[in-house]
C-alpha cells in the first residue's frame, strides 16, 4: 500500500480551511476511476485539519476504524462504538467525533463501516451543542455524486424549480464534466429510497418539501447551521456552532448544504437562496474550491462563508 501522509497538531482551533491541502504526490481520491481512500482529520466543523492520508488502494475488509487506528493513535469507547480521542485530541463532554464517509454520516457503527475505492473519509471533532447529530456535509465534493458512499451508489435527481433554470443548467453540466448522469424530475416530486436528490430553488417556493422543512427548523433536526426565518424566505440567518444567531442576512444570498431525510439512505443536495439570484450565486459554488471541508456554505456577492458561522 502506497501513503501520502501528513499530520499538523495545531494548539488551537483557529485556522479557516477552505479545501483540502494537496501535498506533494498526494490525490485526495476526487477522480472519477479512484481506487484509494483518502483521510481527513479536522476540529472545529473542518476549520482546523489535524491529519490526513491517502492511501492508492484499499483492502478488502478495511472499515472507517481501522483505517483510522491504522495511521493514528486512537481511543474508542465500549465495544469500539465510538471514537473518544484521535492523536489525543479527546471528545470531552459537550464534544464528538463525528464520521462522514463521502460527506454522509453512516448509520453503523465505525468498525462496521466498509470502505470502497474514490471514498472520501473524514473525521471532525466537534461540539454537540448545536446539533447532536449531522447527516450529511458538503465538503467531501464532489463525493458523494461519484461513487456514493459505503459501497452504495445513488442516481442522481435533479429538482428544479422555473425560477431557477440557470442555476440548474450550470450544476447540470458541471456534473456532468465530472461523469455523473443526473436525470431531471418534476419539482417537489420528493426524495427517492436510493437515490440522491439535488433541490434547486428559491427558498420561498419550497415549501412542502422535507429538506428545506429540516433546514427551517434549524440544526438540531438537519444539521445545518442556517435559517430562513419568513414565508418569503428573504432573510437568512447564520448560525455558530452552539446554535446561536451570530449574523443576519438581505438581499441576494445563496446557500448550498446536505441533509438526509428519516428513512432514506441517500442524502438530499439543497441549492437555494432568498431569490433566485441568490440561487445563482448559490450555484456557482458547486465546485470543491468553495465547498471542500465545509459542512455547507453561504454564498452572497463578497464571496463564500463556511457553516457553522464563527
Amino acid at each position: 500500500m502506497t501513503l501520502c501522509f501528513t499530520k499538523n497538531l495545531p494548539t488551537a482551533l483557529v485556522a479557516c480551511l477552505a479545501a483540502v491541502t494537496l501535498l506533494s504526490g498526494c490525490d485526495f481520491g476526487t477522480a472519477p476511476h479512484a481506487t484509494g481512500v483518502s483521510l481527513l482529520i479536522t476540529a472545529n466543523f473542518g476549520n482546523e485539519e489535524l491529519g490526513s492520508v491517502n492511501e492508492h488502494s484499499v483492502g478488502g475488509n478495511e472499515t472507517a476504524l481501522s483505517q483510522l487506528e491504522a495511521h493514528f493513535r486512537v481511543k474508542t469507547g465500549p465495544n469500539g462504538n465510538r471514537v473518544v480521542s484521535i492523536d489525543g485530541y479527546r471528545a470531552r463532554k459537550g464534544f464528538t467525533w463525528s464520521l462522514f464517509i463521502d460527506g454522509v454520516a453512516p448509520t453503523g457503527l465505525p468498525g462496521k463501516s466498509g470502505l470502497s475505492a474514490g471514498e472520501k473519509v473524514w473525521w471532525d471533532l466537534r461540539p454537540t451543542a448545536g446539533a447532536e447529530t449531522v447527516p450529511a456535509v458538503v465538503g467531501s465534493w464532489p463525493q458523494p455524486f461519484i461513487t456514493g458512499s459505503s459501497g452504495q451508489e445513488f442516481p442522481t435527481l435533479i429538482n428544479c424549480a422555473s425560477q431557477s433554470t440557470a442555476a440548474c443548467d450550470h450544476v447540470q453540466k458541471v456534473l456532468e464534466k465530472l461523469g455523473v448522469k443526473a436525470s431531471e424530475q418534476a419539482f417537489g416530486a420528493g426524495s427517492g429510497d436510493d437515490s440522491l436528490s439535488v433541490v434547486i430553488a428559491p427558498f420561498s417556493v419550497q415549501r412542502g418539501i422535507i429538506a428545506a422543512e429540516l433546514i427551517q427548523a434549524g440544526p438540531a433536526s438537519s444539521g445545518v447551521y442556517a435559517r430562513f426565518v419568513n414565508p418569503r424566505g428573504s432573510v437568512l440567518e447564520l448560525l455558530n456552532g452552539v446554535g446561536q444567531v451570530v449574523q443576519t442576512l438581505r438581499g441576494n444570498v445563496g446557500l448550498i448544504a446536505a441533509t438526509q431525510e428519516q428513512d432514506l439512505t441517500a442524502p438530499v443536495w439543497v441549492i437555494t437562496g432568498t431569490d433566485a439570484a441568490g440561487v445563482n450565486l448559490a450555484a456557482q459554488a458547486f465546485n470543491a474550491k468553495d465547498l471542500g471541508n465545509h459542512y455547507a456554505v453561504v454564498v452572497t456577492a463578497g464571496g463564500v462563508t463556511a457553516l457553522p458561522a464563527p
